[in-house]
């Protein structure tokens, strides 16, 4: 089960992003051989994401994506919070695409929740961001659809 809550301004189609959220999670549930159960995906204000940060990693500061894994038996459940602000403001910062930012930043949580983490060395977070840009394109994401 897959739950999407809009806590934002931005507008999304909530059925569309639903549809491709699920294609990422059927590559990651072959990649692992794990099955997602319930699954919910928050968009959140950079308020709101900041007050999560602080409360659960106790950074002071906004991010883009969150995980909070709620795994047992091998059944891969969670919430995810992500931060639209905060990523199309680093994407026109950066110079970069808003919505393949997007698209890995909801990737990224997921893949936390089946277990992939890291470190911030640069040849930890290289090792995830290969993965993402892998997964990504064997679930042929239309990155339209996260436009932000």
């Amino acid at each position: 089960m897959l739950n999407i809550v809009n806590r934002t301004s931005y507008s999304i189609r909530v059925n569309i992003f639903k549809d491709e959220c699920f294609k990422m999670l059927n590559c990651l549930q072959k990649k692992y051989h794990k099955k997602a159960g319930r699954i919910n995906i928050a968009l959140l204000t950079r308020r709101a994401m900041k007050v999560l940060h602080k409360k659960f990693l106790q950074q002071d500061k906004v991010t883009d994506v969150l995980s909070f894994p709620e795994n047992s038996n091998n059944i891969i459940e969670g919430d995810i919070a992500v931060c639209p602000a905060y990523i199309r403001q680093t994407a026109v910062r950066e110079n970069s695409d808003s919505a393949v930012y997007f698209a890995e930043a909801v990737l990224h949580g997921m893949l936390h929740l089946f277990g992939v983490d890291h470190d911030y060395t640069a040849a930890s977070l290289k090792a995830v961001y290969k993965l993402q840009a892998a997964l990504l394109k064997q679930a042929n994401i239309k990155r339209s659809i996260f436009d932000v």
